[in-house]
């Protein structure tokens, strides 16, 4: 099965021998900012039968970064957890392929995003030097996030 974060529980379910148990937002896993980093989910799914099970996730080690002061967001996870709940958790690493018994759970915290800016930072000292970049031409955020960008690199 591919893209499960966009896949409706409904047709995982119906397809493949597993439940969906938890679909949550992973509160506090974006970075601190200025403008603060988007969380990160976690889906829990229960195997209703022996099989195996391959992962292919990104930011399992990196840090989504920060840029112009913000804080990296958190990395992502995954676990098997063997015997369902209350059972010994086992982590994977972003690419794995295991076999699972029935009962088994996978859970996948995926990563939060990176903030951007300061928390500390005046709005109206961002807001000058931005302009001043621009050569005073008023800008949306995005463009604002694009030019942060790249005079980072």
């Amino acid at each position: 099965m591919t893209n499960t974060k966009i896949c409706d529980p409904e047709i995982i379910e119906k397809r493949y021998p597993i439940i969906l148990r938890e679909f949550s937002i992973r509160d506090g896993s974006g970075g601190q900012g200025r403008w603060n980093g988007g969380n990160g989910v976690r889906r829990v799914y229960e195997f209703r039968r022996d099989m195996g099970c391959s992962v292919v996730s990104e930011r399992r080690v990196t840090r989504p970064y920060g840029m112009k002061g913000g804080e990296d967001g958190k990395c992502g996870v995954n676990y098997v957890v063997k015997g369902g709940d209350g059972g010994r958790w086992c982590r994977l690493g972003g690419r794995k392929d295991v076999q699972v018994s029935q009962g088994d759970w996978l859970v996948i915290d995926t990563p939060g995003g990176g903030a951007w800016g300061s928390r500390l930072e005046n709005v109206e000292d961002v807001d000058s030097a931005n302009k001043a970049k621009t050569n005073g031409v008023q800008r949306r955020f995005l463009t604002q996030f694009q030019l942060a960008q790249e005079s980072s690199n």
